[in-house]
């Protein structure tokens, strides 16, 4: 039997996957190492700068989330959005796309975003940094209210590392026929500068259950 604090993340991915991806930029550019490499005759594109994400095409992380591991890969960078890979017990596809605040990410494909609004990353973070993402699709609204703690250095696995602190309430409102079900999530999560996400705490809050879900970065790549 799958643990619950793992059907509860892996509901939580599900909601994300349905998400359709809205791409606008109108630069072209590859983005490696959190800074974009332009092609000849372009004009620099700030928008895609940021320190934690995009990384190379073909950078790669595993983490252990509760007893199972993911491996997140960076891949089809394209001149406004990049890809993440995701193989894991649920093997996905995330999407982001830039804009001049900074990162977006969305899900995949099934369900048309209705609205949005605010970013996952801005373009910039420094310790107090406050910032909201909103977005509502057919199957669920989520809200995401962020808050910059500050660098921590921390040992993991993976090494040692110097990651900024972010502090997460999420609030996802299911839209399903006969359902109604709202998900929260509370916790923490740190980001390494060229690497992302090297680990997160997480509550995750349903109307008959409560998980802690806890992942940490066990390897990565940068090729």
């Amino acid at each position: 039997m799958i643990p619950s604090s793992v059907r509860n993340a892996l509901w939580s991915v599900a909601l994300v996957m349905v998400a359709l991806a809205l791409f606008a930029c109108a630069f072209d550019t590859n983005l490696i190492g959190g800074l974009p490499v332009l092609k000849p005759g372009t004009s620099e594109p700030a928008s895609c700068v940021n320190k934690y994400l995009p990384e190379k095409s073909g950078a790669a992380r595993t983490l252990t989330v509760g007893n199972t591991t993911e491996t997140i890969t960076i891949t089809n960078i394209g001149p406004s959005s990049f890809e993440e890979q995701i193989q894991s017990d649920m093997p996905h596809t995330t999407l982001w796309k830039c804009t001049k605040a900074g990162l977006i990410r969305y899900g995949l494909k099934e369900n048309k975003v209705l609205s949005e609004s605010g970013v996952t990353m801005p373009a910039s973070i420094k310790a107090s940094d406050i910032w909201t993402q909103v977005y509502e699709t057919n199957i669920f609204t989520r809200t995401d209210n962020y808050t910059a703690i500050g660098e921590e250095t921390l040992s993991l696995p993976a090494g040692t590392f110097v990651a900024m602190k972010i502090q997460r309430h999420q609030v996802t409102q299911e839209h399903l026929p006969g359902r109604n079900m709202v998900l929260t999530v509370d916790g923490y999560e740190w980001l390494a500068a060229g690497i992302g996400e090297i680990k997160s705490s997480y509550t995750h809050t349903t109307p008959t259950s409560t998980d802690q879900v806890e992942r940490e970065l066990q390897s990565y790549s940068n090729p």
